[in-house]
């Protein structure tokens, strides 16, 4: 004997019918859950992105939030700059303030162009990546100057 309560052949049917249920409630609520609470990266990429020299040294990014209809909750965005032409690495910066909407990108060498591109992630993973833009940062000041430097050849002879 199984159980002590149960007696006959309906009783049997009866927890039987009620395994189904309780099943069938399991079944329907994880995938209402996963329909209704699912998280999904950002089908977009962030809009108006736009990259700025600021020095020699540093060029400032700016974006906006993706404009998605999707339900994607976003945690945070990457950066991903190189120099232009070079096969060399590729760095990313990780932002994880979802709130912040520019970086100022540092460290970069003097009077050289770079290629930068931006996503946005959520807690499911990253999004759609931004077309490529490209900023060169400024000449450093003291080269710039040295190059407009003329000479002058001043003869004090006396004829």
């Amino acid at each position: 004997m199984v159980c002590c309560f149960i007696n006959n052949y309906y009783d049997y049917q009866l927890i039987i019918i009620i395994i189904i249920i309780i099943i069938i409630i399991t079944l329907k609520l994880t995938i209402i859950s996963q329909y209704c609470f699912r998280t999904v990266v950002p089908s977009q990429a962030p809009g108006n992105f736009t990259v700025t020299s600021q020095t020699s040294t540093s060029i400032l990014a700016s974006w906006q939030h993706p404009s998605t209809s999707d339900s994607a909750v976003i945690t945070g965005y990457k950066i991903f700059y190189k120099r232009k032409g070079s096969l060399g690495s590729v760095y990313t910066l990780l932002i994880d303030d979802a709130t912040k909407l520019s970086i100022n990108v540092t460290g970069l060498l003097k009077y050289t162009e770079y290629e930068f591109q931006i996503l946005a992630f959520t807690s499911a993973g990253d999004g759609a990546n931004s077309s490529s833009v490209t900023e060169r940062t400024k000449e450093d000041g003291n080269e710039a100057i040295s190059s407009l430097i003329c000479f002058y050849v001043i003869d004090f002879s006396k004829d």
